[in-house]
């Protein structure tokens, strides 16, 4: 069984979300803090999808 590259990216989102929304619950000053640290985790998930694919089609080429 093969999981694409957007099935993971969208994982991990959804596992940060939930993570946030634990410490949401413990800790109530966090809540600012959550949107910044869904948006890093993203987009370092997106920069690292996009080098995965990049390095994929250079390979074909080669």
């Amino acid at each position: 069984m093969k999981i694409s590259k957007f099935k993971i990216y969208h994982i991990i989102l959804v596992v940060v979300f939930i993570l946030a929304l634990v410490f949401l619950k413990y800790d109530q000053s966090l809540y600012r803090n959550i949107f910044y640290i869904v948006l890093i985790i993203s987009l370092i998930v997106k920069i690292i999808y996009d080098y995965v694919k990049k390095n994929k089609t250079t390979k074909k080429f080669n």
